[in-house]
């Protein structure tokens, strides 16, 4: 559990005249850890105790391996031994810093990893009594039967998800195929449009202009029956006019023609807007139809993801159990 406590104390030593940077550390309280000796010193002067340098900060095995008694540790030979307190001096500040961050945290992996040791590894000192086989065979066949039909699940989540996608195609390509003929029949119209409105006025302009020829040869003819000229004078005048007549008769026909095409083109131009019109219609009923296949399409590949990760925790539950288990 956690609660291991360690002193730790900085200061600046002088030793020979010159300043070193001096970190001292202490644990006082164990916590979880069997006791308080966890800096393992390598003597490297049996005399002098303070010749002795940290080796490493003690490991989980390293509690029964090594003594905490330094003489026992000259005596075996090993010239190691377990102490509650260390001492580490630098020549430089940034050192000394870094020193002591690092004696900081390997003092916490070692706290961290004892933890994991007793929860998940060490057993009470009678040992653990394991009743064989582990697991009952008719749980063994549940955890196999949920495996292989988890795997059955992902094999008809990917279809519901690849037929979801193939709609969406479908439609996507539907759209593209409207939106050229929007695209086609919108020119044709614009075309049609200007055509029709220049055609509309030209149409009007010679229907005025026949309307106008003609009673300027009706006034004509009566100027002339009017005027004071000779008999034959008037025939050969009422000649050129019944000529001008004429003329005006198939300028007043050219213009019924035209007035009529006119008219032929607005209601095609008209055709064209309604077929504009009908297809960004079924356009936009694509679009919204893409965008729920589109919903239905995530939905699925959400749904494959959950039965991937069901089957995965399935297998691991049956290998568990049946290591020779091929699902």
């Amino acid at each position: 559990m956690p609660g291991t406590q360690v002193q730790f104390n900085r200061q600046v030593i002088t030793e020979s005249g010159v300043n070193k940077y001096e970190i001292t550390a202490s644990c006082l309280l164990a916590g979880s850890l069997p006791d308080t000796s966890i800096f393992v010193l390598r003597i490297t002067n049996a005399d002098d105790p303070k010749d002795d340098t940290l080796g490493r900060i003690t490991d989980v095995q390293d509690f029964d391996a090594i003594t905490k008694t330094r003489d026992t540790g000259i005596t075996n030979g090993t010239f190691l031994w377990r102490s509650t307190t260390v001492r580490l001096t630098t020549t430089d500040l940034p050192t000394a810093n870094e020193v002591s961050t690092e004696l900081i945290a390997r003092i916490n992996s070692l706290i961290e990893g004892y933890d994991v040791y007793l929860s998940e590894f060490s057993t009470p000192a009678t040992g653990e009594l394991i009743v064989f086989p582990t697991t009952d065979p008719s749980t063994k066949t549940a955890l196999k039967t949920a495996a292989t039909a988890a795997a059955t699940a992902v094999t008809t989540a990917t279809e519901t998800r690849d037929a979801a996608l193939e709609d969406c195609n479908d439609v996507e390509s539907e759209i593209a195929v409207l939106q050229t003929r929007i695209t086609d029949v919108t020119s044709d119209h614009t075309t049609l449009s200007a055509a029709s409105t220049s055609l509309s006025t030209a149409s009007a302009a010679a229907d005025t202009a026949s309307a106008s020829v003609a009673s300027l040869l009706t006034q004509i003819r009566s100027l002339v029956d009017l005027s004071t000229a000779t008999a034959g004078e008037k025939t050969a005048i009422n000649a050129q006019v019944n000529s001008a007549v004429a003329q005006s008769m198939i300028l007043e026909s050219t213009t019924g023609t035209i007035v009529s095409d006119a008219a032929s083109v607005a209601s095609l131009s008209a055709v064209l807007l309604s077929r504009q019109n009908t297809l960004t219609a079924e356009q936009n009923a694509k679009v919204v139809e893409l965008n729920a296949c589109n919903a239905l399409a995530s939905k699925a590949q959400s749904d494959l993801d959950q039965a991937r990760t069901n089957r995965q925790t399935a297998l691991a539950a049956a290998l568990a159990v049946c290591p020779d288990f091929t699902g």
